[in-house]
């Protein structure tokens, strides 16, 4: 015999399990909820740590870099003449690469020879024993500096036309149709001429080319004061020695007054020069030819701290009421202020110096977020 639940049979099994899932639910959450105070904690924002960062012992050093480059000046020989009732034949010619140093004989026509001398000084006219002039001085210092004479004055004496004669002999002196005047340091370049060339009064005979025996650096930050620092060289990568410095204007001519490596170049009043258009530094030994286009810069150290020192950012100094410099040292959550005295500055760090302030102390920046702050 079949038997049939009823539905009024099962409801009240239903509402009694309801009433115990109900008295379960109330029982869980009454023991999962929070206190009225927990759950302000709860949603109180978390507590950061305080910025700050340690106190460094290193060297502080701000140097101020410019691009130097050297220069490359191309000067034509041309010939001014050849000996009275002679056919001006080319009977010499120097070969390419050859050193135009004075006393070198670069050519030679209908048998006169042309001799190179350096010097930057113009050699206009002819000299006898007894001329007088700068033209004469600069004349005995190239011979000098070549090793020909031993001594320059403004007096062209006989010794120095005998030291003429033995380069170009036969004659009572220096005529300047014989001269080939061309920069320190010069080489020839390129030959116009071949031997067996027929030439006339103009025609160039060779190019003869010399780098600058300085470098040219623009460029430096306005109102450098050169006498402030320490003058830094380096060419190829190399530190050299800086022999001597010199202002220029605009023009690329010297400002007058006292020049060399550091000195501060005047004005007529007295004071400072304007700001340079290029400064030319040249390096002990000079620039060897053929080093045009080298690497070279120039560097003027505007902050040395001459040594290791206790370094922090300049966003961790604070200035007390009374114009005191202070430090925050922190160590956990409290603070501790500290009086110091700056010193050098530089790529962002100042020196500091405290009897409360140690390396490996950790103090509060301000105003700025830092890297590892509150490691």
């Amino acid at each position: 015999m079949t038997r049939r639940w009823s539905l009024r049979g099962r409801f009240p099994v239903f509402v009694a399990g309801a009433a115990v899932a109900s008295l379960v639910w109330l029982l869980v959450v009454t023991l999962t909820a929070l206190t009225p105070g927990e759950a302000r904690e709860r949603r109180a924002a978390p507590e950061l740590p305080i910025p700050s960062v340690p106190v460094e012992r290193t060297e502080l050093r701000q140097v101020s870099w410019t691009e130097c480059s050297s220069t490359t000046t191309s000067v034509p020989i041309v010939v001014y003449g050849a000996p009275a009732g002679r056919r001006p034949v080319v009977t010499q010619v120097a070969a390419f690469g050859t050193k135009a140093a004075t006393g070198k004989v670069l050519a030679t026509i209908a048998g006169r020879p042309v001799v190179a001398v350096a010097t930057d000084l113009p050699l206009y006219r002819d000299l006898t024993v007894g001329t007088r002039g700068p033209d004469v001085r600069a004349f005995e210092e190239a011979l000098a500096a070549a090793g020909l004479v031993g001594s320059a004055d403004d007096v062209l004496d006989a010794g120095t036309l005998a030291a003429w004669r033995e380069l170009v002999p036969g004659t009572d002196r220096v005529v300047v149709d014989t001269i080939a005047q061309v920069p320190p340091g010069a080489r020839v370049e390129e030959a116009r001429v071949q031997v067996g060339d027929v030439v006339a009064a103009g025609d160039i005979l060779m190019q003869v080319a010399a780098s600058a025996d300085y470098y040219a650096c623009p460029g430096l930050p306005p109102g450098v004061d050169l006498a402030a620092g320490k003058v830094l060289l380096e060419v190829g990568g190399r530190q050299v020695e800086v022999d001597r410095l010199v202002r220029t204007d605009q023009e690329g001519n010297e400002i007058p007054g006292e020049q060399g490596a550091g000195d501060e170049a005047r004005d007529e009043d007295g004071g400072r020069a304007a700001d340079p258009g290029v400064l030319r530094v040249r390096p002990e030994g000079g620039v060897e030819t053929g080093a045009d286009g080298a690497s070279a810069r120039l560097g003027v150290v505007s902050a040395d701290s001459g040594g290791p020192v206790l370094a922090v950012p300049v966003t961790a100094i604070k200035t007390d009421a009374d114009g005191q410099s202070v430090v925050v040292v922190v160590e956990g959550r409290s603070r501790t202020k500290v009086a110091v005295t700056l010193g050098a500055s530089a790529q962002g760090l100042v020196e500091v110096e405290g009897s409360g302030v140690a390396e490996g102390d950790r103090v509060e920046v301000f105003g700025a977020t830092v890297a590892g702050a509150g490691e």
